[in-house]
């Protein structure tokens, strides 16, 4: 055998793998293809030898415990102990949760039976995650929490902060709501004040005062705090409504610091300093466990 027979033997062999490799792997996707494509249509679409009925928004679908097993909401509701899993029609309420919608259920079943409309599925991603977490479906929570980050702009990350704040779909949420941080953090600045009317005030507050808050320079950060106080105080009041920032201005500082009673004796003399506009502070609430506001900050010694 010559030198260059020997050398070109196993890339033969090396080629010759690869397409077998390549044949097997396009045929195994081929075969899912088709079979995902015969469950929805036949199994979902046509509800050929459907063993249960789910009622939903008063619509009802002819379904298959095998194929609904995979969400761990129906598979503790058909094993578990309740007067529904032995029954041929159930039907399920989503009271607890306006965020699920009979189009992201519809969607969500779809998704069971193998079949998965990403367009569609866009145009629905907050109710899809609210569907997915409420029917536990771990792949479909994590897909639908990816279609709602790649969604947010400055247009809409006030929305969809308050419902990734207001809803508690666990890493989801948190998730979210990090994004809309870093979103508000990139283009916040560039965006101007007006794109932040309903941003709530405890995200604001944090990013502002945060290292991802893209601005040239501290001087432009305190500006922009100013005007984005004015800016919320005047939205508010344009809309009869009481303003995200609570602070109070004192533009006159007392020459003697006094007490409640009038009294001006034993005064720490570090009080007698002039007193800061206002700073944004923080206090302990809610989910985010901070809520700001503005309040007057005396210097000290």
């Amino acid at each position: 055998m010559s030198s260059s027979e020997s050398l070109n033997k196993p890339t033969v062999k090396r080629i010759e793998a690869e397409q077998l490799f390549f044949t097997v792997q396009n045929g195994s996707t081929l075969t899912a293809t088709k079979l995902s494509n015969f469950m929805y249509q036949e199994a979902f679409v046509n509800g050929l030898y459907s063993d249960v009925k789910i009622q939903v928004f008063e619509k009802e679908f002819s379904l298959h415990r095998i194929i609904l097993n995979r969400s761990s909401y129906f598979a503790s509701l058909f094993s578990g102990p309740w007067k529904e899993s032995g029954s041929d029609v159930i039907k399920i309420s989503f009271k607890g949760d306006a965020n699920v919608t009979l189009q992201a259920f519809e969607l969500a079943i779809q998704f069971l039976y193998g079949k998965f409309d990403l367009a569609v599925a866009r145009l629905y991603a907050q109710s899809l995650l609210a569907t997915a977490s409420f029917l536990d479906v771990p792949d479909l929570v994590e897909l639908s929490t990816e279609l709602v980050i790649i969604s947010i702009s400055m247009a809409n990350v006030a929305s969809v902060l308050l419902y990734a704040m207001d809803n508690d779909y666990g890493l989801a949420s948190d998730r979210i709501i990090k994004s809309c941080k870093n979103v508000l953090g990139c283009a916040g600045c560039e965006a101007g004040v007006s794109a932040w009317n309903l941003v709530p005030t405890q995200i604001a507050a944090e990013v502002i005062s945060s290292d991802i808050f893209f601005v040239p320079n501290e001087w432009e950060r305190c500006m922009f705090t100013i005007m984005l106080i004015e800016q919320n105080l005047k939205y508010h009041s344009i809309k009869n409504e009481k303003s995200n920032f609570e602070f109070s201005f004192n533009s006159k500082t007392p020459s003697t610091p006094t007490t409640n009673n009038g009294d001006s004796k034993n005064l720490d003399p570090k009080l007698s300093q002039p007193a800061t506009p206002f700073i944004f502070k923080s206090y302990s609430s809610s989910r985010a466990e901070k809520k700001y506001s503005v309040e007057p900050l005396r210097r000290t010694m």
